[in-house]
């Protein structure tokens, strides 16, 4: 009986790990329904440019770097001490946490013209 309960009980704990905790951006992103409405920390990428502000798992190899999807709209960006700028057109940090609410709805909504269907809000975005 003991052995059962206590399986109950790790089961439980385990269960309870996804919610308010650190998942990794790929675990949020590739099953964003888990975490839908649950406030959440993350280590990912930021890009910010024209009608852009995402967080992003990494960057393509070009100049200026562009944001690889899965992407999750963000509507703050970190402090101006870990961007890069391309001449004013975009900027980008490669390692940032962020740390918000997250909400994921499959019809898009989120950021410019709701082209996101992920989004971090009240967002704080500080860098790592």
């Amino acid at each position: 009986m003991r052995i059962i309960l206590l399986g109950a009980l790790i089961a439980a704990l385990a269960g309870c790990a996804g919610s308010g905790g650190r998942p990794t951006f790929a675990a949020m992103t590739e099953s964003p329904a888990d975490y839908d409405g649950e406030k959440v920390t993350v280590e990912a990428g930021f890009y910010g440019g024209f009608e852009v502000s995402v967080l992003t798992s990494g960057f393509a190899e070009s100049f200026p770097p562009q944001p690889i999807e899965p992407l999750v709209w963000v509507g703050a960006g970190p402090s101006e001490e870990c961007l890069q700028d391309a001449e004013g057109r975009v900027r980008w940090a490669e390692r940032v946490e962020a740390s918000g609410t997250f909400r994921y709805d499959p019809g898009g909504g989120f950021g410019h013209l709701g082209a996101y269907e992920m989004a971090l809000e009240d967002a704080r975005i500080t860098c790592l």
